[in-house]
C-alpha cells in the first residue's frame, strides 16, 4: 500500500481472479488496474486497448506455484523442467 501512496493512489479495492484473461478484461473495461506478466498482456499493449504503466515497486513479491497431480507419473524431461524452473524461481 506504501508503493501506491507514493504514486498518488490513496484508495485501493482489491479484486482477485483465477483467470488472467478475466483480470485483463476488466483492465480493457476500465475496471482499475491490474499486475500481470507482459507476454500475457502483449497483444493488447500493441492494440492499444491497453497501457503498460512505468512503475517501478522494488518491494512487490508475487508468489508463485508449480502443482502437479500427486499420482501421476512424471517424464524424465517434465522433472528436468521442475528442477530448472525450482532453480530459476527460488
Amino acid at each position: 500500500d506504501r508503493s501506491f501512496e507514493k504514486e498518488g493512489i490513496d484508495s485501493i479495492t482489491y479484486l482477485e481472479f483465477q483467470s488472467a484473461e478475466a483480470i485483463k478484461q476488466c483492465a480493457i473495461s476500465g475496471i482499475g488496474i491490474a499486475f500481470l506478466p507482459e507476454i500475457v498482456v502483449e497483444a493488447e499493449v500493441e492494440r492499444g486497448e491497453l497501457v503498460a504503466l512505468p512503475w517501478q515497486i522494488p518491494d512487490l513479491h508475487v508468489y508463485t506455484q508449480m502443482l502437479w497431480h500427486k499420482d501421476k507419473w512424471l517424464s524424465p524431461i517434465m522433472m528436468s523442467f521442475i528442477e530448472a524452473a525450482r532453480e530459476i524461481l527460488a
